[in-house]
């Protein structure tokens, strides 16, 4: 049979068939109706493929089956016996491809006619400008067979990479890292990450917190001085995004996103004749949101700055973000009030609000730090009981200082020009009634539970529950919250009666932050940035896996003029000194967490993991801070157009208003380009 190609060239196609625009000059679209080969070309030359071409002297464990996939379908039995059916064996070579014109490109309907593959599932591919845009039609997926479809995987291998090629993968892993071809050991276990971290409604994903969250749903490619970009645009809430390079798994690098079509959940369960025994269930529901992927093909060499600008760009244009006007940067004080304590009068027990900090005592430092600069006061565990109580409306506990306390705090704020944040929790129910509590795809309840400190794994509080997305109820307020894990934290609620997927959650956590104004929040995934007005604990690290080489501040590139960011509290981190050079590198706020009194009075509480907070012990290194970050203080609200690391510890960094800020980790002196910087410490150039 003669082989049909289509292509989309610059004008004709576009211009004749939809109205999305012309392509870029030069770039042009090829679907291969025959073999499903999907190939975005640059002045007839192929830029990107769906079908890596593998040199004959290459060994590619991978196969052809994977590596030509359009799409990966996973499905299961009700055993959760899984098999992951391939476009190309499963549907391509059995005869099942079908395509269809649609306005602006082609419809490639992918029918599977297997015993156990009994499904069809359809794929709206389009191009427009320098984007191919990929939609996979949930809405028309059709399931003959018993086997349950659980995810899709979108072209795993488009644009891959091999050994011998030059360039990297970024992947958002905390605050950004690259996958270098040619440095990671070919050994590494790839990544794989769920978009906005792991769902802890979901028994399956609680032993996955090791990974910093993925906040930014995007990827990235650079192969050979070309670059693109790979988004999440639609459907980020039940995406998984994947990266490799070339190793034992494959001969070739790859960056795709798979999305959940049915939601699975595996618990273990005990009973009298067997000792624990897994058990695998199904939601209720199918996703119903279209997934659609952004295929853009970036300007010049493509590198890891051309990508931040592309992506911020984006979100600018299809996201609505807006450069922040949020002033300058300051010193974010986290307070912890108190917690709950369990005593005993004459061997009665009873529980007590333990309080290592008063809101007159909030009031005293907050005076003493706004002294020194712009502050804003976040107050943590005022609620009745103190921390990890409930606290979705504003209310505080008479031992702390009651409702009087806090208004002659605010007076107190107001008239010293701090800005002040009590703090907000929807998510948490801490009362134990369950009648508001979200469930697990099993029917238990989905418990909150608290992070390990040491091994970073969620312990399960079976009296700490997960309130339900539908339940959430946005509070009246006469001041600007912290939404306390509104901005780290997605889950959805899989009872039947009022079923929530994460990416229905996502709409509703963003109606709970637009309920009020310059709101903030903490984490910093997408979905939070349009609404507030700064983010607490913003990504400043990786997660440091064996198949990354190199960690940048992507995060911060993309999102730094959009909101006030703040990373990890000073006082917390391992090495504070190092801590505040990398906040300053990218021009960010700062931040502590304090109490009045030693936080080892809260040893018998939940709130024992905090070490050293003490504020007559940080005072003074406060002061200082303050006072060194007084440099980067008006860049707040300034894009970052570059960063680079000249060597080791050295980094330098340039602001859309031509400055550059260059910072030495080293213990020694640096130089560069004739400016000499000290050790650990940094340099301010304007133009």
């Amino acid at each position: 049979m003669k082989k049909a190609w289509i292509y989309v060239t610059v004008l004709a196609l576009l211009f004749s068939l939809c109205p999305l625009g012309q392509a870029e000059e030069g770039l042009s679209l090829s679907i291969n109706d025959e073999t499903g080969e999907i190939t975005i070309l640059e002045n007839g030359e192929v830029l990107f493929s769906s079908y890596p071409v593998l040199p004959k002297k290459v060994r590619d464990s991978a196969g052809e089956d994977r590596r030509n996939a359009i799409i990966s379908v996973t499905v299961a039995d009700k055993y959760n016996n899984r098999n992951v059916f391939s476009s190309w064996s499963g549907s391509i070579k059995a005869g099942g491809l079908k395509t269809e014109e649609i306005p602006g490109g082609k419809r490639m309907i992918f029918d599977f006619p297997g015993a156990t593959s009994n499904f069809t599932v359809p794929v709206d591919f389009t191009f427009e400008k320098d984007t191919l845009r990929a939609e996979i039609r949930y809405d028309m997926i059709e399931n003959r067979g018993d086997m349950t479809i659980t995810t899709i995987a979108l072209m795993p291998y488009f644009g891959g990479a091999l050994a011998t090629d030059q360039g990297y993968v970024l992947i958002p892993d905390g605050q950004g890292a690259l996958l270098e071809y040619n440095k990671v050991n070919p050994e590494a276990a790839a990544y794989s990450a769920q978009v906005y971290g792991v769902d802890p409604s979901l028994a399956s994903q609680r032993e996955k917190s090791l990974l910093k969250s993925a906040c930014l749903p995007v990827l990235g490619m650079h192969k050979n001085g070309r670059g693109m970009l790979v988004i999440a645009h639609q459907g980020a809430g039940i995406a998984t995004l994947n990266a490799s390079v070339p190793g034992k798994s494959s001969a070739f690098s790859n960056a795709y996103i798979t999305f959940t079509y049915t939601q699975r959940d595996t618990y273990i369960i005990n009973n009298k004749d067997v000792y624990a025994q897994t058990v695998t269930v199904s939601a209720p529901y199918s996703e119903t949101v279209n997934p659609v992927v952004l295929y853009r093909v970036l300007p010049g060499n493509g590198d890891y700055n051309q990508m931040a600008l592309a992506y911020r760009e984006y979100l600018m244009a299809e996201v609505g973000l807006q450069k922040a006007d949020a002033g300058n940067n300051r010193l974010f004080a986290r307070v912890m009030g108190g917690a709950q304590e369990k005593r005993n009068i004459l061997g009665i027990a009873y529980q007590a609000t333990l309080a290592v900090t008063t809101l007159s005592q909030a009031e005293q430092m907050a005076k003493e730090m706004a002294a020194n600069g712009p502050l804003s006061l976040v107050l943590m565990g005022f609620q009745p009981g103190g921390m990890y109580r409930n606290a979705e409306k504003l209310q505080f506990d008479g031992a702390l200082g009651g409702e009087k306390g806090y208004r002659q705090l605010q007076k107190a704020c107001q008239e010293a020009g701090i800005d002040l944040y009590p703090m907000i929790d929807l998510i948490g129910i801490y009362d134990g009634k369950t009648g508001q509590a979200a469930q697990k795809v099993s029917g238990d309840y989905a418990d909150r539970g608290t992070v390990d400190m040491m091994t970073n794994v969620i312990n399960k509080r079976s009296d700490w529950l997960l309130r339900s997305p539908v339940e959430m109820k946005a509070p009246m307020l006469d001041a600007a919250p912290y939404f306390y894990e509104l901005g780290s934290l997605l889950y959805g609620d899989r009872k039947v009666q009022r079923y929530t997927s994460r990416e229905d959650a996502v709409a509703i956590w963003q109606e709970m932050l637009s309920s009020t104004e310059n709101p903030i929040t903490d984490g910093g995934n997408l979905y939070a940035l349009p609404y507030v007005n700064a983010v607490l604990g913003s990504p400043v690290s990786d997660s440091g896996c064996d198949v990354s080489t190199r960690t940048i501040p992507f995060y911060q590139m993309v999102v730094h003029g959009f909101a006030l960011l703040a990373g990890m509290p000073l006082n917390e981190e391992n090495d504070p000194e190092r801590a505040f050079l990398h906040q300053m590198a990218t021009g960010d706020s700062i931040s502590v967490t304090l109490t009045w009194d030693s936080p080892y009075e809260l040893r018998n509480t939940a709130l024992n993991a905090l070490i050293s907070t003490q504020y007559s012990l940080w005072q003074g290194d406060i002061a200082l801070w303050q006072q060194r970050a007084e440099k980067t203080r008006d860049l707040a609200g300034q894009f970052i157009m570059e960063y680079q690391e000249p060597e080791e510890n050295l980094s330098v960094t340039t602001f859309e208003n031509g400055v550059k800020i260059i910072v030495n980790k080293a213990g020694e002196a640096a130089e560069w380009e004739g400016y000499q910087v000290p050790a650990m410490d940094y340099l301010r150039l304007d133009p």
